[in-house]
């Protein structure tokens, strides 16, 4: 007797086991043979649509706050409701989703980062130990209570 998650491929079962994982969409291995430079074209192909728009949103917004001094945010907010028909687009929608969970995502981290590599190299060599040393507690702790 099988059971469903026998009848499914081995990559949708093993990423449908991971609740830290929602929200990623399952992809299809590329084929036997396939070099990586046309996977990497192939997946370039698929963000680059909405990518340029996500970027031309970014650029406009930042030209508009120079011209006009209101926050980049505030314009990108309003640019952002303005062409939001274009997520609409399934052309569109991959690049749209990669920057605004990948690259956004990233961008947050490493804002973050540099925020906390200033602040605690300001303050001297013990306190980055202490901060290190925290985080790894932390990480395990989580991970132990998990």
């Amino acid at each position: 007797m099988t059971s469903p998650e026998d009848d499914a491929p081995k990559h949708e079962f093993a990423f449908a086991s991971f609740d830290s994982l929602e929200g990623v969409p399952v992809l299809s291995p590329a084929p036997a043979g396939t070099p990586g430079y046309l996977r990497l074209y192939r997946a370039a192909q698929r963000i680059l649509p909405g990518g340029l728009i996500a970027v031309v949103v970014a650029l406009a917004a930042s030209w508009l706050s120079d011209h006009y001094g209101a926050p980049v945010m505030l314009f990108a907010l309003l640019l952002g409701m303005a062409v939001n028909f274009v997520g609409q687009d399934p052309r569109c929608r991959p690049g749209i989703d990669f920057m605004g969970r990948t690259v956004l995502r990233l961008g947050v981290a490493l804002l973050g980062a540099r925020i906390t590599i200033d602040q605690v190299s300001s303050l001297g060599g013990e306190v980055l130990v202490i901060a290190a040393g925290g985080v790894i507690v932390t990480i395990l702790a989580g991970w132990g209570l998990a």
